[in-house]
């Protein structure tokens, strides 16, 4: 179904949607006081397109990162965490500490599905359908995720760490 037809000139995704995920996701800065960069030493980029401290990209652990600070956010989200899954991250978790980083890494995954979303939205609004027969469509759609994806390959994003099981 078409929920919002182009035709109506909605264009939150483009105009909210897409700059936060690049914001927060991929660009912000990491929280005060937890990491520092030496401009002189090229510890921060020269180009815009290779800033790359958003919250994909941040270790997590309990005194803040990139993005919503992971502290608050961990906090919050203990606060609210059902009973079972309490005595999950009992079981499988070193102390309420960990349990915190635990909660920040499953932030952290969720945050590569809601970018995934986001890449996916994008690309149907700016361009083909995936089921589209024309070859330059399909190859206009191929080089728009190939360099979304390409972002993800950096040795900075933390993806191929999270998807590990062992990633504790």
């Amino acid at each position: 179904y078409e929920i919002i037809p182009k035709s109506k000139g909605f264009t939150w995704l483009y105009e909210a949607a897409l700059p936060y995920v690049e914001a927060v996701f991929y660009r912000t800065a990491p929280f005060r006081g937890t990491k520092s960069y030496n401009a002189q030493a090229k510890q921060v980029p020269e180009d815009q397109q290779d800033f790359h401290f958003g919250i994909l990209y941040a270790d997590v652990f309990p005194v803040g990162t990139a993005g919503i600070p992971p502290t608050l956010l961990m906090q919050d989200m203990f606060h609210f965490l059902p009973s079972y899954l309490v005595e999950y991250y009992s079981r499988h978790c070193r102390g309420e500490q960990d349990m915190l980083i635990q909660l920040g890494i499953s932030f952290q995954r969720s945050m590569y599905c809601v970018t995934s979303a986001v890449i996916q939205a994008l690309r149907a609004a700016l361009f083909y359908p995936l089921d589209d027969s024309n070859p330059r469509h399909l190859e206009a759609n191929r080089r728009f995720f190939e360099g979304q994806l390409d972002r993800f390959l950096r040795p900075e994003a933390r993806l191929k760490d999270i998807q590990r099981q062992d990633y504790r």
